[in-house]
């Protein structure tokens, strides 16, 4: 009112889009074995400079709290460890510590079954049940969707072009890393 905009008189345009759109590799972050799904699909593609048509690894899909998968493409072998709950972290972690697991790259998600069994979710009688069937929805989302490789999202692109270089650029790395450090207590 104080502005004199009558929301009934105004035309009808498209919503602001501030994200952009998603990819099918951005959708499966929500499961466990997905984040590291996604990272496998470019990377894969990125080494072999060649685009590789089955990009489901269902080798990366699973239940377990903490489980290793092995996965070999063409000439790359890659060992990959995943884990979900802290508890499972914790196991994988005290290994890789210990020296009796290695691997060359990990996924933890700190609730179970990932995301879609956070602590933001609505709670179910039947959790794994229902787990499986949130993973399984995210799954067909990433299926459907024309774009499910993280790098070729053209917002991700645009991002890269416009502010970061290129990926793994210092700048990209100095804005998009974390780095982890003991605190002391005092």
């Amino acid at each position: 009112k104080e502005t004199e905009i009558d929301l009934k008189e105004l035309e009808d345009q498209e919503f602001d889009n501030p994200l952009g759109e998603y990819s099918g590799a951005g959708i499966i972050f929500g499961r466990t074995g997905g984040v590291i799904e996604a990272a496998t699909r470019s990377t894969i593609e990125m080494i072999t400079g060649q685009r590789i048509e089955n990009i489901e690894f269902e080798a990366l899909r699973g239940w377990e709290g903490f489980r290793t998968c092995e996965l070999s493409i063409g000439h790359i072998d890659l060992r990959i460890g995943i884990a979900h709950g802290l508890e499972e972290a914790a196991k994988m972690l005290d290994k890789i510590r210990a020296g009796e697991e290695f691997y060359h790259a990990i996924e933890i998600m700190a609730c179970k079954g990932g995301c879609v069994g956070g602590g933001g979710q609505p709670k179910a009688m039947k959790k794994q049940e229902t787990l499986e069937k949130r993973a399984a929805g995210l799954n067909k989302i990433d299926r459907e969707l024309k774009v499910r490789r993280s790098h070729e999202n053209v917002q991700v692109l645009a991002i890269y072009e416009k502010y970061l270089d290129y990926p793994m650029s210092r700048k990209a790395h100095e804005l998009l890393h974390t780095k982890y450090f003991p605190k002391l207590k005092k």
